[in-house]
């Protein structure tokens, strides 16, 4: 899109009955881009979809530049790397919430396959921008969340709830986050016969979410650690650290 762009703010005249048709199948086709792996244009794919109602001649303009962005890429590729990272486990803190909850357990499938093959790793990256709507100010949720080496599963969407903070905001991301993980490892893996290596390791570019009372939290046979979300407790697979350390 052109620099400094804002969609929302676009007051160019709206287009007609055939042309806003044919910017939703235009959105409509940036979208199956983004889910086919070209994660670069996601957050400018999603933007303009939130105009599918009523597109203006500037939001046509812009969707444009980004089909033409493809085009001078037809060539980018998508490199697959199976290798593990390398993070330290060590740089993750560890709290205890047993005694809030007693007897909690991971949910296992009850017609779960065998599983077959090497264990994998989880790595998943958190974040928001914040107030990126300049007249709702709402903020974006942006994460990625990768299996060994590769990217598996990548969200852009504009969050639901209106936050007035920039920790705020990004707590919203880290609990979308931690339930895509929650739905990756405890069932999908799962149902393919595949086991992670230990715990997902989330990682947020905000150092005040190592606040105890925020931590995401991790399950391990021998016990269940916890983190109270804004909209209540989860059962999940994560750990929580910054990406400013532990993570090479």
């Amino acid at each position: 899109m052109e620099s400094d762009y804002h969609p929302e703010l676009d007051k160019t005249d709206e287009l007609d009955g055939n042309k806003a048709n044919y910017y939703q199948n235009l959105i409509g086709i940036l979208q199956w881009v983004v889910e086919l792996g070209r994660i670069d244009i996601a957050l400018e794919v999603s933007t303009m979809a939130w105009f599918n109602c009523n597109p203006r001649t500037g939001h046509l303009r812009n969707t444009l530049r980004i089909l033409m962005c493809l085009k001078g890429h037809t060539k980018s590729k998508f490199v697959m790397d199976c290798c593990k990272r390398d993070i330290d486990q060590f740089t993750f803190p560890e709290y205890n919430w047993t005694r809030y909850y007693p007897g909690a357990a991971e949910v296992i499938p009850d017609d779960m396959p065998c599983p077959l093959g090497e264990l994998v790793q989880i790595t998943v990256f958190a974040n928001a921008s914040f107030a990126g709507n300049m007249v709702t100010h709402k903020s974006v949720t942006g994460i990625l969340i990768f299996v060994n080496g590769p990217p598996i599963m990548w969200l852009s969407k504009r969050q639901v709830t209106l936050e007035t903070s920039t920790f705020g905001s990004e707590f919203v991301a880290l609990r979308v986050a931690v339930e895509m993980v929650e739905a990756l490892l405890c069932y999908k893996l799962r149902m393919f016969g595949v086991l992670s290596d230990g715990p997902a390791n989330a990682f947020c570019d905000n150092l005040e979410h190592r606040v105890e009372f925020y931590f995401a939290f991790v399950y391990t046979q021998e016990e269940a650690q916890f983190c109270e979300l804004r909209q209540g407790p989860f059962l999940h697979c994560c750990w929580h650290h910054s990406c400013y350390k532990g993570a090479r």
